[in-house]
Formats: C-alpha cells, sequence, structure tokens
C-alpha cells in the first residue's frame, strides 16, 4: 500500500508524515513501513548509473517526453522548472523502486507523491485543472509506471496561507527553489496559488479515490486520532 500526502507548501505534509511513519512503526510490527526519505536515501545510494538503468524503460515511451515538454513551455522560471524535472525524475525512481517490494508486508508513506507533483504541475502551467486536465496528466504517469495498479490511499492536508507562510519563514530549509528570492506579496501570491490548485486536485481525488482530510490550519499535538481512524479501522491492518 502507498500512503501519499496532498498540501501546499508549509502545511505540514513531512511533519505529518514523518508522525505517521513512526505511528505504523509502534502499531503495526508485522508491517514493512518505508518512508519517502527511505526510498530517496536508496536511490542516492544507488549511484547515477543505477538510475539510468531504471529510467531506460521510460525513456522509450512518448508520454514521457510529453511531460518534459508541458514543463518546458510552462511559465514558471528557468529555476523552477528545472527544479520541477528533477522532482519528476526522482518520483519516477521512487516509484520503480516501489514497484519493486509490492506486497501485503509494504507500506509506503510517501510526503509528496504524484498527486502531489500534480500541484506544481499545473501552477507552473498558469492553470487551475478541470477533470479532463486532471484525467489526461494521471493517463502519462499510468503509462509510465502503470500508476493505477498500485493501491493507495491519499491523506490531504488543509492549511492556511498566513499560517504556512509563518512556518516555511521558521524551517531550516526555507522556501521552495525559485521562490526564495520572492517579495511578500509575491509569496502569498505563490501560495494562493498552490492553494487555488490543492482544492481543484483535492475534489477530484475526493470523489473515487480512499482518502483522509486533515485539518492542519492550527497547530495539532497528535495526530493519533486521525491515523486511528484510518488504520484501525477500514484497512484491519
Amino acid at each position: 500500500m502507498i500512503i501519499e500526502f496532498v498540501g501546499i507548501p508549509g502545511s505540514g505534509k513531512t511533519y505529518i508524515s514523518n508522525k505517521l511513519n513512526h505511528y505504523l512503526k509502534g502499531n503495526f510490527p508485522n508491517q514493512k513501513v518505508v518512508h519517502n526519505k527511505d526510498l530517496f536515501h536508496k536511490i542516492k545510494k544507488n549511484g547515477k548509473l543505477k538510475a539510468i538503468k531504471n529510467l531506460i524503460p521510460i525513456l522509450f515511451k512518448l508520454s514521457f517526453y510529453k511531460m518534459l515538454f508541458h514543463i518546458l513551455i510552462g511559465k514558471a522560471s528557468y529555476k523552477q522548472k528545472k527544479q520541477l524535472i528533477i522532482i519528476f525524475l526522482i518520483r519516477l525512481l521512487m516509484y520503480k523502486e516501489i514497484e519493486k517490494k509490492q506486497s501485503q508486508d509494504y507500506i509506503f508513506v510517501l510526503d509528496e507523491g504524484f498527486s502531489h507533483f500534480s500541484i506544481s504541475y499545473f501552477r507552473q502551467q498558469k492553470i487551475i485543472p478541470n477533470q479532463g486536465d486532471f484525467n489526461q496528466f494521471f493517463a502519462k504517469i499510468d503509462i509510465l509506471l502503470n500508476y493505477h495498479s498500485f493501491y493507495k490511499y491519499y491523506i490531504f492536508i488543509d492549511s492556511h496561507v498566513d499560517k504556512n507562510y509563518q512556518r516555511i519563514e521558521k524551517r531550516s530549509k526555507g522556501w521552495p527553489q525559485g521562490t526564495k528570492e520572492f517579495s511578500y506579496d509575491n509569496k502569498i501570491k505563490y501560495l494562493n496559488k498552490n492553494l487555488e490548485v490543492y482544492q481543484a486536485v483535492k475534489t477530484f481525488i475526493t470523489r473515487k479515490e480512499k482518502n483522509l482530510i486533515i485539518d492542519n490550519t492550527t497547530f495539532i499535538r497528535t495526530y493519533d486520532g486521525y491515523f486511528n481512524e484510518v488504520f484501525h479501522g477500514e484497512f484491519n491492518l
């Protein structure tokens, strides 16, 4: 099973995904829990040659180049386009690693999966996606990875732009690449654009996919109430 977090910058995706990672390991010792950061370290350890080898089957698919083309013709800055392509490639490699270990014994916790990636993708196109745009995006991903064959659960993190701004200002890694030099007004505009796309993506996914929505507009001491509802109830892991 893959658990994908979806939310705008500063919403708390990484923080809550780490909480879930510890929760699952503590409550379900028979499950092999793999976090997003574990997959990233695995890819880094494998090296560039292994990465290229894993990507070779994807490089022969037209959808891969269509995705790159749409990123490159987007209206974002060069730095933002470059960063989005890097994130796209890393996500592909992560899902290739997941493909090798698909079984009932594994739970993959991704603080940023392809559903979250779609927010940056559409924002850089400067469009609020409709259902057709969203379906086309995932049709391309499905060709590359057979994405819909994965058993997935989505966790959406609702948040407030002003709170997110404060969180990003305080965190060690700061603002996403390409936005660090933005003025205050442009940073708020950037967050609002992300929020608009997030709301659209959330609407499309929650219509037909299993999901949990966490209200993280204000600080929550523990998320176990949310986690208990899902993982001790519906899934009976």
